[in-house]
């Protein structure tokens, strides 16, 4: 039995790295995920600042329809965990009699679900509504919403 020399026709070609299906189907799903989370976060950080306007303009609708309503302060926190992007906007008002009324728009934002809610918080009383009801034209009347506050 003879040895074949490695440059001859009958040796077997060198060894390269080759993919496998299996390890080229695994890199096609990883980009694939990668992908699709950074899209997924693009598209909830754009709904957050259409909220965040919606809530800004509800606000500003809100202060000229109550002139006599005096603007304490306004502040925003955002939570980001893994899946929900969780945003609150906070206002305070008060009354020329001198009592509070806080304001907080909710937007929390899943992969499967988005919830939006407004809470109206005076001495006493705490009402919440789905933002859908504002954003169809309901309007807060605060003779009829908060008696507490026109005595």
């Amino acid at each position: 039995m003879e040895i074949e020399p490695e440059g001859s026709p009958r040796a077997a070609p060198p060894r390269r790295s080759r993919f496998k299906i299996g390890s080229l189907m695994t890199w096609v799903a990883l980009v694939a995920v990668g992908l699709g989370w950074v899209l997924y976060t693009a598209r909830t950080r754009r709904a957050s600042q259409v909220d965040k306007a919606r809530f800004n303009a509800w606000a500003a609708d809100f202060e000229a329809v109550h002139p006599t309503l005096k603007p304490l302060g306004r502040s925003m926190t955002s939570t980001w965990n893994f899946f929900e992007l969780d945003q609150r906007w906070h206002q305070d008002y008060q009354t020329p009699k001198g009592q509070s009324i806080s304001i907080q728009g909710v937007v929390r934002t899943g992969p499967l679900r988005r919830d939006r809610w407004l809470t109206f918080e005076s001495p006493g009383l705490v009402v919440t509504w789905p933002f859908e009801d504002v954003e169809r034209g309901r309007k807060v009347d605060l003779v009829i919403d908060f008696p507490g506050l026109s005595r």
